[in-house]
């Protein structure tokens, strides 16, 4: 039973088209190498984003339906966190693609990889539920289902992480964006990852839920 992790997967690439038809800005810059490690830093920050919020939805659905402590074990079971590699030995024979266009390709590919985490996660949730109520836990799925069918907040997020992205590969400070302080406080400390200053202050640094945004 993988419909859920499924209706995510299809949620995740749904935002990735939507962003990508928004004709992302290519980024001015004579380090290439540079702009790529700054990409995959990117890459890998989206990829723990998208799986964050996904499982924190599932979390948060099995303490509603079956309560806190089955919603704990579940909590237990999320995967250590581990880096996405592909791009890492990427050796272009021709003239290399927009980085922009790269980032696109890199990034479906790393949600495939939180596609199958997600998928292992329901996996381990459907067993800790009680077998004796299989029809709750249907109905719970079946409302996240529902549920992913209407969240865009990926798509969102790729946007305003593609122009801290430029931002950084130009060095030059990323503008400030009408975006939540939650959202802000991710973006600033992504930004000071990738060598750039915090476009204004900010309100206390957090690790925006233990999504991925390491690099190097």
């Amino acid at each position: 039973m993988t419909a859920y992790a499924d209706a995510q997967l299809r949620m995740f690439h749904r935002n990735v088209d939507a962003a990508a038809a928004t004709a992302l800005e290519e980024p001015r810059t004579t380090e290439p190498a540079r702009a790529r490690r700054t990409v995959a830093l990117l890459v890998e920050t989206l990829g723990g984003f998208a799986y964050g919020t996904a499982a924190g939805e599932l979390v948060r659905a099995v303490s509603t339906w079956f309560g806190a402590e089955r919603a704990g074990l579940v909590r237990a079971a999320l995967p250590a966190t581990r880096r996405f590699e592909a791009g890492a030995e990427l050796d272009f024979q021709v003239t290399p693609p927009p980085v922009s266009v790269e980032m696109i390709g890199l990034l479906r590919a790393r949600l495939n990889v939180a596609g199958r985490d997600l998928a292992a996660l329901q996996a381990a949730t459907v067993a800790m539920l009680p077998t004796d109520n299989v029809r709750m836990s249907d109905a719970m799925f079946s409302e996240l289902n529902r549920d992913s069918v209407f969240t865009d907040r990926l798509e969102i997020e790729i946007r305003t992480g593609w122009a801290h992205a430029c931002a950084a590969i130009e060095r030059r400070r990323p503008t400030a964006q009408d975006i939540s302080p939650r959202a802000r406080n991710l973006w600033s400390t992504w930004s000071r990852l990738a060598g750039n200053p915090d476009p204004e202050p900010t309100r206390r640094a957090d690790h925006s839920g233990g999504y991925i945004m390491r690099v190097g």
